[in-house]
């Protein structure tokens, strides 16, 4: 039951991935995340995107020790999807690494 709940994680990961190819912008996806973090309604005013942003890198720091990495393995072995910091994440570092070059037109080299 882990594996499948892992599997069912990575594929909302890649169902991430497909609604960046749609939308062609990383900003309206991480607005969707902040949303489903609890940002929906009345409290969306109230939300900050750096501060979401800056919450992105201080859950990637705490891979940096082993009791960070088993804490956070034991909190997500259960969940059927990733929680939506996570999920910003993944996106981010999809798109950085090289994704806007794939979708980005480049000028063709001078003949």
């Amino acid at each position: 039951m882990v594996a499948l709940h892992d599997w069912y994680r990575k594929a909302e990961l890649t169902a991430d991935r497909a609604g960046l190819l749609c939308v062609q912008d990383l900003d309206p996806c991480v607005n969707v995340f902040m949303k489903l973090a609890g940002g929906g309604g009345r409290l969306w005013a109230e939300m900050d995107r750096h501060e979401f942003l800056h919450q992105i890198d201080a859950y990637e720091e705490e891979d940096r020790s082993t009791l960070g990495r088993a804490y956070k393995t034991w909190i997500t072995a259960w969940r059927t999807h990733p929680f939506p910091i996570l999920r910003a994440k993944e996106l981010r570092d999809w798109f950085d690494e090289g994704y806007a070059d794939l979708v980005t037109p480049r000028a063709l080299p001078p003949a």
